[in-house]
């Protein structure tokens, strides 16, 4: 719960904070302290149409997905990535704010999946009967999975 917090405030302050961005959906990767974010969202908005985040040195990437503000009052418990010819089903958890509801994904195979999405043009996640089509052009998962998977030394400050 703490790393959606911290993902959903470093998003909003990332796309506030830039004012010359166009007002569409874009890439960007960003680590903040020991987070590392690639996020696909309208910049000055908290418009984020999905989300990966990992710890710095981590192998563990988790997707973020918010919940379409159609979704019944049952939250999915999995969600579908077609990516390419292969679909992989994954078991999601929902995480929910006061005026947010969204589910995270812990990605698996992760390699396998990351590794496809930089391969494509394009992905479709399944949140219960909502389907999105995500472009990949400017993600930059290559960034992700070495910020994700680099040693880490812990300095003090």
């Amino acid at each position: 719960m703490r790393c959606f917090v911290v993902v959903v405030a470093w998003c909003l302050s990332i796309f506030a904070s830039s004012a010359v961005w166009a007002q569409e959906r874009e890439w960007v990767l960003d680590a903040a302290g020991e987070d590392v974010f690639l996020v696909f969202g309208v910049s000055g908005t908290a418009d984020v149409g999905v989300s990966f985040w990992c710890k710095l040195g981590s192998e563990n990437v988790s997707l973020f997905a918010p919940l379409p503000a159609s979704h019944s009052a049952t939250v999915p418990s999995s969600l579908s990535l077609d990516i390419g010819s292969k679909t992989f089903k994954l078991k999601a958890q929902p995480l929910s704010q006061v005026e947010l509801k969204s589910i995270e994904a812990k990605l698996a195979p992760q390699d396998v999946i990351l590794n496809m999405l930089q391969a494509e043009e394009r992905f479709v996640m399944t949140v219960g009967t909502h389907k999105t089509t995500f472009p990949l052009a400017g993600a930059d998962f290559d960034g992700l999975l070495k910020l994700c998977n680099q040693d880490v030394t812990k300095t003090e400050n």
